[in-house]
């Protein structure tokens, strides 16, 4: 009796996907494959019956991608991985009718994920990486894309049931949730730049080759069919201070610019499209980061902080490949502080350069594509030096680990004209619609409101006290009347 009692649960709760989710307008195949579909479903059920959640534990584990047309490879390597894989029923987005929920939690130390050299590569001049610094020997000729001590890696995913017959006014079912959420508690550093961005291009393009060809629209399941996956996301959540580099060459010289997030709580949001619509498919990414230093290896080693930065991404693709993409980038930030040296244009010229393809452009994979492009400041200031005979006080070496341990801001012997402002706009669209142009238009708007210019002078300046007196005997003659302060000079001088 216990045993028909069980069946008969079993039967009802598979039944949950094709009693109410197909119209009783059926025809007699559609019946056979509902009957089969129950069958297979409580099979599946009793499996999961028998074994409700499975453990997995690995020790000094890799993962390795690649191929020996290919320099180099993706490895991934941890040393200590342990995993429980279970599943909740019915599903708990949509329980009325996908069937359940697979869950996957993961727990690992010392994950690192690096690009290395694969000894069998019969193609073209391997290009070496940057010479970054390691510790290990055995590490040279790797680069380091991803390291974290401690985290955990959690994977969710809805198994869909049927489609059911809605009501016109009815709002519309939510799309299924297939998620992969990476979680840093320990010591995470990110390592990135133009090199490491050409070996990802290079396993991409072969993993997935781009299809010169029309995609097709992807057909929206009917009452009675499986529900489909619309997109998968992906989210790196940091909690713990993070490190990130980004590594260029200039003139056989490694360059760097290194960004410290000493708190916690920034993170990456990724969403990718897992089928096409009649415009075409989008891809999202959402960034955000918490109180930023940015520094370079330049000898003035200051660029930017902030306390707050938000960066969203929509790229929009069209069905045909070579139709016009669209990429809108927005920019926003909170108490921007931005250093500025004439090093820097060269600098960030470098960059570019390095960055930008050494291969001819191709008229045969060529697709047009326009930057729209949006940055936003909310209490911005840019700080220029302006020392006496244009020289510029920069530490060497052992001072500047002490300022980095210190956090502080700017070396204590310069001058510097600040430049403030409540908000800054700057909207930058850039057009590539044509094949190797002469001429590119650009239309660059800049909206500045209550700008600001102040003098900013460390203490041991002895025109310091001077000026400090007479700012204390300053007034404002404003239509409101005579007054002593400014509301946007009192904000920025907490800082």
């Amino acid at each position: 009796n216990n045993n028909n009692n069980n069946n008969n649960n079993l039967t009802d709760d598979l039944q949950r996907g094709s009693i109410n989710g197909i119209s009783t307008k059926g025809d007699d195949t559609q019946s056979e494959n509902t009957i089969k579909s129950n069958e297979e479903g409580l099979f599946v059920k009793r499996l999961r019956n028998l074994f409700p959640a499975i453990e997995i534990k690995v020790e000094h584990g890799r993962i390795s991608a690649g191929h020996d047309t290919l320099p180099y490879g993706l490895l991934i390597r941890f040393s200590t991985m342990t995993s429980t894989f279970t599943s909740i029923s019915p599903s708990r987005n949509l329980s009325q009718i996908d069937l359940m929920t697979l869950i996957y939690n993961l727990k690992y130390r010392n994950l690192r994920i690096q690009l290395y050299p694969i000894r069998v590569y019969n193609g073209e001049t391997r290009e070496i990486p940057p010479p970054i610094p390691t510790s290990k020997p055995a590490d040279s000729g790797i680069f380091q894309v991803f390291e974290c001590l401690d985290g955990e890696i959690e994977y969710e995913q809805d198994v869909p049931g049927k489609m059911i017959e809605q009501l016109d006014n009815s709002e519309p079912l939510p799309d299924l949730t297939w998620e992969f959420r990476v979680k840093c508690h320990k010591d995470a550093k990110i390592a990135y730049g133009p090199w490491a961005d050409r070996q990802r291009e290079a396993l991409w393009q072969y993993f997935f080759p781009t299809l010169f060809e029309d995609c097709p629209v992807t057909p929206e399941p009917s009452v009675g069919q499986t529900r489909i996956f619309k997109n998968v996301r992906f989210k790196l959540w940091l909690y713990c201070p993070t490190i990130i580099d980004i590594y260029f060459m200039s003139k056989m010289k490694l360059h760097q610019i290194h960004a410290e997030l000493p708190n916690q709580g920034s993170y990456f949001d990724a969403t990718f499209p897992f089928s096409t619509n009649p415009d075409g498919f989008d891809t999202n990414i959402s960034i955000n980061i918490k109180q930023p230093i940015i520094r370079t290896n330049l000898q003035f080693t200051q660029l930017f902080k902030a306390d707050e930065i938000d960066i969203n991404l929509h790229i929009h693709y069209p069905r045909l490949w070579n139709s016009i993409q669209i990429w809108t980038l927005g920019i926003i930030t909170k108490k921007p502080q931005v250093y500025f040296v004439f090093e820097h244009k060269c600098f960030f010229q470098s960059l570019i350069n390095d960055w930008s393809s050494p291969v001819p452009p191709d008229i045969y994979s060529f697709a047009p594509f326009i930057y729209d492009i949006s940055l936003q400041g909310n209490h911005v200031e840019f700080l220029i030096p302006c020392n006496q005979g244009n020289w510029i006080d920069c530490p060497n070496e052992n001072n500047r680990q002490k300022q980095q341990q210190q956090q502080q801001q700017q070396p204590a012997e310069n001058n510097f004209i600040s430049i403030c402002a409540k908000s800054v706009s700057l909207t930058y669209p850039l057009p590539f619609l044509e094949f190797c142009p002469k001429v590119t238009p650009m239309d660059i708007t800049i909206d500045v409101q209550d700008l600001l210019a102040r003098l900013v002078i460390p203490e041991n300046n002895r025109m310091f006290y001077i000026l400090e007196g007479v700012d204390s005997h300053k007034r404002f003659y404003t239509p409101n009347g005579i007054k002593s302060q400014l509301t946007l000079s009192d904000e920025f001088e907490k800082r």
